[in-house]
């Protein structure tokens, strides 16, 4: 590194390539362009976060593991640390890579920490919380979890609110569909319970019963352990009758490649909905959204203006949403609207940004004392 240049040292434990490993990404890429600071990816050798970013040629420092309990992590940490005194800051990127970086604090106070917290289950006050209340500054992926960090004994002061965000940029526009398409609604996501999938296929049951309404189909793209008892449910319902059933679930697919050939995407979480990709995915395609009414999500969607909300696993209300997509398109071309507007607030350069801000802060505090 050069020595003129601080450094921050990113640390992530994970070993698959989500949302926050997207973000990790982001930032580095951001980092190094803008010259301000140097980043340094620190991730378990063989992980995807680290074939990522040496293919994208940012610099890694590639971990041994990912236990608390193996003395090689602390060490290529530690040793990296002593020996580079231009790592200024450790930001950490997932639960349990706060509990390391908190530890690192422990031992080189010198460090300024910085976590980012991702999920919105709240974060507890007691002995676990300890990791996020020793940082410089932690960081909630909204408004909601950085008040949950606030309630778990993180001073005020060192807390704020940086959303995540996307890079428009990568994402095509929306086909349209012909007259005789029907409307196609798309759900993406992992299958496990905090998704609302099971509210969203009961929600598509309820819809079924209606012979009014125009031709849809409803595709939920994403594998999890509730493949099977979605589409039991799904069976029951009748949504896979048929040679044309109402209701596909092909797997895991990558969202940029689907969510051009929707006409609505769908939003249904019941819980731990951190600053929905999804939602800004949707709006950089030029589709619009409907998502439960979370507070997370809330702080994205405006009902009526940008995205239509239902009540929270009301199967009832997200039918009523989906019905007015088939039979009001003026109410669609609004949404699209609004969206387009809102999505520059939630670009991956205005969290970039946000960040190198935050360091800037932390640095200027630091040698001010």
């Amino acid at each position: 590194m050069m020595t003129n240049v601080p450094g921050v040292l990113m640390l992530d434990l994970g070993t698959v390539l989500r949302g926050g490993q997207r973000q990790v990404l982001y930032l580095a890429h951001y980092l190094a362009e803008q010259g301000a600071f140097q980043p340094l990816l620190a991730c378990p050798r063989g992980s995807a976060l680290a074939a990522a970013a040496q293919k994208e040629g940012l610099p890694v420092l590639a971990l041994p593991g990912r236990s608390f309990a193996d003395p090689r992590l602390w060490w290529t940490l530690g040793t990296r640390i002593a020996r580079e005194p231009v790592i200024q800051i450790v930001h950490t990127h997932d639960a349990h890579a706060a509990l390391v970086g908190a530890c690192l604090k422990k031992v080189w106070p010198r460090v300024l920490l910085v976590h980012s917290r991702r999920v919105s289950y709240p974060a507890r006050p007691g002995l676990r919380g300890w990791k996020y209340r020793v940082a410089d500054a932690a960081v909630g992926v909204s408004r909601e979890i950085a008040e949950q960090l606030v309630a778990a004994g993180v001073a005020r002061e060192r807390v704020s609110a940086i959303h995540s965000g996307i890079d428009p940029s990568t994402y095509a526009p929306h086909v349209l569909r012909t007259a005789q398409d029907p409307f196609r609604f798309l759900a993406i996501g992992a299958l496990t319970p905090q998704k609302g999938f099971d509210v969203l296929v009961e929600a598509a049951g309820l819809l079924a019963k209606e012979t009014t309404l125009p031709k849809w189909t409803l595709q939920i793209v994403g594998s999890g352990p509730l493949q099977t008892r979605l589409s039991e449910q799904a069976r029951q319902l009748g949504l896979l009758d048929g040679t044309a059933p109402l209701l596909t679930m092909p797997g895991r697919l990558e969202s940029r490649a689907v969510l051009p050939y929707s006409d609505a995407v769908l939003v249904p979480s019941t819980a731990g909905e951190g600053s929905s990709a999804t939602i800004k995915e949707a709006w950089a395609t030029g589709v619009p959204v409907i998502a439960s009414d979370l507070v997370s999500n809330k702080e994205l969607v405006q009902g009526g203006f940008n995205g239509l909300l239902a009540e929270t696993g009301s199967p009832v209300e997200l039918a009523a949403c989906m019905r007015r997509c088939l039979t009001e398109p003026e109410l669609l071309v609004q949404l699209v609207n609004a969206g387009h507007d809102t999505l520059p607030a939630f670009t991956h350069t205005r969290m970039a940004a946000s960040y190198q801000e935050l360091y800037t802060k932390l640095i200027s505090h630091a040698h001010s004392l």
